[in-house]
C-alpha cells in the first residue's frame, strides 16, 4: 500500500505549480518573525515554514472562487497548536 501512496503523491506533485516566494512574501516573513508570529513562536528560525505559510496566502489571494487550495504536512511541531492537533486560521 505504502509504494502506490509514493507513486500517487509523486504523480500529483509532478503535475502541480511550481510556486518560488515573491519579495513580498520573505518581507512578510521578516515581519512575522519580528512579532513572534506562528510559526516563528516555537522559539527557533521558521524562514522556511513562514515562507510555505506566506506563499500560501499569496495564492488564497488570488485564487478564482473555483480554485481549491489547501497545505498539507506531517510537521505537526510547526503547523499545529501548541498541544493540540491542527490549526485552521484564514489568512489575512
Amino acid at each position: 500500500m505504502a509504494p502506490q501512496n509514493f507513486r500517487e503523491i509523486a504523480e500529483l506533485l509532478s503535475k502541480g505549480t511550481k510556486l518560488k516566494p515573491t519579495n513580498a512574501d520573505r518581507v512578510r516573513v521578516v515581519q512575522r518573525g519580528l512579532e513572534k508570529k506562528a510559526p516563528f513562536s516555537a522559539g527557533k528560525n521558521s524562514v522556511a515554514d513562514g515562507l510555505l505559510i506566506e506563499i500560501y496566502a499569496t495564492q488564497l489571494k488570488k485564487a478564482g472562487p473555483d480554485d481549491v487550495y489547501c497545505l498539507v504536512t506531517s510537521n505537526h511541531r510547526d503547523f499545529s497548536a501548541p498541544n493540540g492537533t491542527t490549526v485552521s486560521r484564514t489568512l489575512t
